[in-house]
């Protein structure tokens, strides 16, 4: 179900130009779920920079190999 115009512009959006923000907007179901992951993922960011800028790593060779024997146990 699609509530937009030829442009893709939601709907709602359309009919609340004239006031400064609209209170809701429809959008299609993907659209929202694409900018759902978009954020989540930001949030994963901001909060993986933290971690760094802490101090809070460890070396990627130690991170593979602890990956590699935890795929091997779930194999077994």
């Amino acid at each position: 179900m699609r509530f937009s115009n030829r442009c893709d512009i939601p709907a709602a959006l359309l009919l609340s130009l004239s006031t400064e923000k609209p209170s809701a907007v429809l959008i299609d179901a993907e659209v929202f779920e694409k900018k759902l992951g978009a954020v989540n993922l930001g949030i994963l960011l901001t909060e993986a920079e933290a971690e760094v800028k802490n101090g809070n790593t460890r070396p990627a060779r130690d991170f593979l190999e602890e990956k590699e024997l935890r795929k091997k146990v779930k194999q077994k």
